[in-house]
């Protein structure tokens, strides 16, 4: 399997407390940030550049200012560089800058990103395990009884409508009609 294929890895976390942050407060600011986290590798890379392989961490990526300023349309490089600089200031990214491109570090990588097979199991382990089997029979059999009354529903509406009276021949009831 590709390494991309694998779902586990195609997508970042967010926690709903950073609407608490002062990240949050600033449209740019976030919007770099949410770059940094999707662009972080999850796994320990290398990469070629100019003959030799550089390491590029978990947590870490490569870019540039052309290259960054691509990917994140409608931003000037003013803005970026302002928002480049406040994450640093608050501790949330390092960087280490060379003449031909910077390695961002995000600070607290594994806090922010977590694997999901390790918080998997501490959220589904064995006492939650009788709830989680429980809930699709139930949800079913809801779904199913719904579904029974909408095609009852439907079947009334489509039945043709007449003014005269339907009467049904009576049905005989076995003690009433016995041969003897």
């Amino acid at each position: 399997m590709h390494q991309s294929d694998d779902l586990s890895i195609n997508w970042v976390r967010v926690h709903r407390k950073s609407m608490d942050s002062t990240v949050w407060e600033n449209e740019t600011i976030w919007r770099v940030w949410s770059w940094c986290l999707l662009k972080a590798n999850f796994i320990d890379n290398e990469f070629p550049f100019n003959g030799k392989d550089i390491l590029v961490k978990r947590g870490q990526f490569i870019t540039g200012r052309n290259k960054a300023l691509e990917e994140l349309p409608h931003l000037t490089a003013q803005k970026y560089r302002t928002a480049i600089k406040y994450l640093k200031s608050t501790n949330r990214i390092t960087t280490e800058v060379t003449n031909q491109f910077t390695i961002i570090t995000i600070c607290k990588y594994d806090d922010y990103q977590k694997d999901g097979r390790q918080s998997n199991q501490l959220i589904y382990n064995e006492s939650n395990q009788p709830i989680t089997n429980g809930q699709p029979t139930a949800n079913q059999r809801i779904t199913t009884n719904k579904n029974i009354k909408k095609e009852k529903n439907e079947e009334e509406r489509l039945r043709p409508k007449s003014n005269f009276t339907n009467y049904s021949k009576p049905k005989f009831n076995d003690r009433i009609y016995r041969e003897t």
